[in-house]
């Protein structure tokens, strides 16, 4: 695509991104909002409704009496699937273009690895699962949020320690030979953090997104878009070697990450325990053991955030996992940042913490397509 093109293209998503975060917009509002000459707001309008992909919402009288016409995003417009895949689970939606979700997908599987082929073939089932075929006539585009570091604008899925096979696997090009689609991958946190900017920042994207499962990773939004480093190998904030050069130094996965919290339960007297709810549910019934073991992530992440704050200063972190709600990590956290960060950063840095929602993951990887597709919200 030639940059005059490619020029033109931004601006008309940017026209549709502001309809999309300001429904019932008129054409005289759009032209406010968007900056841009009422030429040009009318020559785009009639492009995307030429395209389908917003509609006029109904008429409203202005000030002096006219008709206003109104518009909003189409939710026809475009249908994307998204699929979100660790090798004991797979999770898939369909989501139209407003961002609705609809029709759902779940499938758990035995064993901790699967082969390469095994990929292809569940990717297929959760195809099926959503459609009732294997033919994604009618589907814009995929997106696929997987685990393990994943190479963002190639697709490729570098390492994943659930994989049998240990090659690189470029998993876009193979499922858009396949199917003849526009296929996104990136991985976890990467599609979260874009969730996030789509649907819930109530702000300019200047953000970094830290998400806790069995490891720890990150994204950084900046100027709402977001960042990647060399073939995305930023971010992995699980790999930072806590007390560095000790005999024995942890990761900070190995301190933070569900499975490591639940099996150091474990190992001091709660056998029964199986997964991280239950260390929450006994966290927030104040148990001593939980406790400490929230405590002992609570410092270790809380020197991995002073890292991002004091190299990166964003106007926000957003903590998302399944125990970053319980009152005495948050305040402990909080208190440990006291200890590792500077003050005068610390105090402009705000924090927010996100329950993990589990039915989010496949749709935070349909977000990935309309990021990729249509998503611009400056002014080019």
């Amino acid at each position: 695509m030639i940059m005059t093109e490619k020029r033109k293209m931004g601006r008309i998503n940017f026209v549709l991104n502001t309809i999309k975060k300001n429904p019932d917009s008129s054409k005289s509002e759009i032209k406010k909002l968007s900056g841009l000459s009422m030429e040009v707001v009318l020559n785009y309008i009639d492009y995307l409704t030429k395209e389908g992909l917003i509609y006029q919402s109904k008429e409203r009288g202005d000030k002096i009496g006219r008709k206003a016409e109104c518009y909003r995003i189409n939710p026809q417009g475009a249908m994307f699937i998204g699929i979100k895949f660790i090798a004991r689970k797979f999770q898939g939606v369909l989501m139209n273009f407003a961002g609705e979700i609809l029709k759902t997908y779940e499938k758990n599987y035995s064993g901790k690895t699967m082969t390469r082929e095994q990929l292809f073939e569940r990717i297929d089932d959760c195809i099926t699962g959503l459609l009732g075929k294997s033919s994604l006539t009618g589907i814009t585009a995929m997106g696929i949020s997987a685990p393990g570091l994943v190479n963002f604008d190639g697709g490729v899925l570098k390492k994943y320690q659930g994989m049998a096979d240990t090659e690189e696997i470029p998993v876009r090009e193979i499922l858009e030979n396949k199917y003849g689609i526009n296929v996104y991958v990136c991985g976890t946190t990467k599609a979260k953090a874009i969730s996030y900017q789509l649907t819930k920042s109530d702000g300019e994207g200047d953000y970094a997104y830290v998400f806790i499962g069995d490891g720890c990773s990150s994204a950084l939004m900046y100027e709402d878009k977001l960042f990647c480093g060399v073939e995305s190998f930023d971010g992995e904030l699980g790999y930072i070697r806590l007390g560095c050069g000790a005999e024995k130094a942890e990761y900070l996965k190995d301190v933070i990450g569900n499975g490591a919290i639940v099996e150091k339960m474990q190992k001091n007297g709660f056998a029964g325990l199986s997964d991280i709810a239950d260390v929450v549910e006994l966290a927030n019934q104040e148990n001593g053991q939980a406790c400490l073991v929230l405590k002992n992530a609570a410092e270790a992440l809380a020197y991995a955030l002073s890292m991002i704050m004091l190299i990166h200063a964003p106007k926000e972190i957003i903590i998302c996992g399944d125990y970053v709600m319980v009152p005495s990590f948050k305040a402990d956290l909080l208190n440990f940042l006291k200890t590792y960060c500077m003050k005068e950063i610390q105090d402009r840095v705000l924090l927010k913490f996100i329950k993990n929602e589990k039915s989010d993951n496949a749709f935070d990887a349909a977000q990935l397509c309309f990021y990729k597709q249509f998503y611009n919200m400056k002014l080019t």
